[in-house]
């Protein structure tokens, strides 16, 4: 695989990305939903690298998780459904109330990277869905249909560590161990037996 080095570089980035989002920390409002938007974006983005050799252009989370095979979109949603013990029976509401999910956050990083310029003094991914979004996932729209799961603020870290168990059990066992790896192994290896 030629490009296991661009892969692990995505992964590794995404990475520093993510370990800059703290749930349980609020002091960084915003900046942690849109470091974590942009690590879901390149861990995505590194799955393209492996199944296609290129990566599509873009932010948007929907369009990107769209473009990725369809072993890769079964993996992620499966692995979501499992997502920290849970075990969520798969019908057409909840692979709806998925996509309904990833529809509400999709453009979190396009949007909130520069919320100082549009946003006053009150954010909230409620107030940041456009009007067809509003439509389709408020709770408050007239055109929601009725008894439609409502969105939900963890769906993006859920997300996250959906795409990063389809990475750790699907695409690091198939990359290319780099040489130096290899050598440290035949040394440690050779120390042992002796």
């Amino acid at each position: 695989m030629e490009n296991g080095n661009e892969i692990m570089s995505l992964i590794d980035n995404a990475d520093s990305f993510s370990k800059r989002f703290d749930e349980k920390s609020l002091e960084f409002g915003w900046a942690n939903v849109v470091n974590l938007a942009f690590a879901v974006e390149l861990y995505l983005k590194s799955i393209m690298e492996f199944e296609k050799g290129k990566i599509e252009r873009g932010h948007n989370l929907k369009q990107l998780f769209n473009q990725l095979s369809e072993e890769a979109k079964i993996s992620i949603y499966n692995n979501w459904r499992m997502v920290e013990g849970s075990n969520i029976h798969d019908n057409d509401q909840i692979k709806e109330w998925f996509n309904d999910n990833l529809y509400a956050c999709c453009d979190v990083f396009q949007k909130f990277r520069y919320v100082h310029e549009w946003a006053g003094c009150h954010v909230s991914l409620e107030t940041s869905w456009n009007e067809d979004q509003w439509e389709k996932l408020s709770p408050m729209s007239a055109k929601r249909e009725f008894g439609k799961l409502q969105v939900h603020d963890g769906f993006l870290y859920e997300f996250e560590n959906a795409i990063k168990k389809h990475i750790k059990e699907i695409i690091i066992p198939k990359l290319p161990r780099p040489s130096h790896d290899i050598e440290i192994a035949f040394r440690i290896e050779a120390t042992i037996i002796r």
